[in-house]
């Protein structure tokens, strides 16, 4: 595979020597080494990131199929006709709130993805010629896009969560619908009356 055919989303890694006595952390974006271990929760600003590189990779995006392994992980109240609802809507926008992407997409009536990446998990856009259903065997959700790429959520732990609904499903879920202000927007004056409540 080329190096301009996969391109990975990974979050910051937290290495831990080996060596019985000696404890060193650091931590990288997308270096991962056999001498180290423990892969680090991706917080708020990694997820920022993420949604940052995505963005102009996806944005205007169709997608044209989606696949997962792993029904458990997907929130929607049209989990039998998921597939065919999402089929031909394109990718208008992703926004973030919390460590939650949003993907807003276009056509009627009106749909969104939200994904949390959780403690393992990471995207991942690759060339589709180079993806198989075996191809790693982490990969438990999969949109076929246009323009011959694929969108994979990677999640060895299986931790991570996809919703897919409307505006109306996501406030009405248990977790979405108990979503803050984002930190990144807050005043000031609601940061302190927060506290002070």
């Amino acid at each position: 595979m080329e190096a301009s055919d996969a391109f990975a989303l990974r979050p910051p890694v937290t290495y831990r020597e080996r060596s019985p006595g000696r404890t060193a952390s650091r931590s990288s974006a997308f270096l991962i080494s056999s001498k180290y271990y423990h892969l680090k929760m991706p917080e708020l600003p990694e997820v920022e990131i993420t949604r940052q590189k995505l963005l102009p990779i996806l944005r205007g995006r169709r997608i044209l199929d989606f696949w997962t392994d792993w029904p458990r992980g997907l929130r929607t109240y049209e989990k039998r006709l998921i597939s065919g609802s999402m089929k031909g809507r394109r990718i208008s926008d992703i926004t973030r709130r919390g460590k939650i992407l949003f993907f807003k997409l276009s056509g009627q009536p009106p749909r969104s993805l939200a994904i949390h990446l959780r403690m393992s998990g990471r995207l991942e856009v690759r060339a589709i010629k180079t993806l198989s259903p075996s191809s790693h065997r982490w990969i438990h959700f999969r949109w076929r896009l246009s323009g011959g790429k694929e969108l994979c959520f990677i999640d060895p732990r299986k931790f991570g969560v996809v919703w897919y609904g409307s505006s109306d499903d996501f406030e009405n879920d248990p977790h979405l619908g108990r979503l803050g202000l984002d930190a990144r927007l807050m005043s000031l004056e609601q940061f302190l009356k927060i506290i002070k409540d």
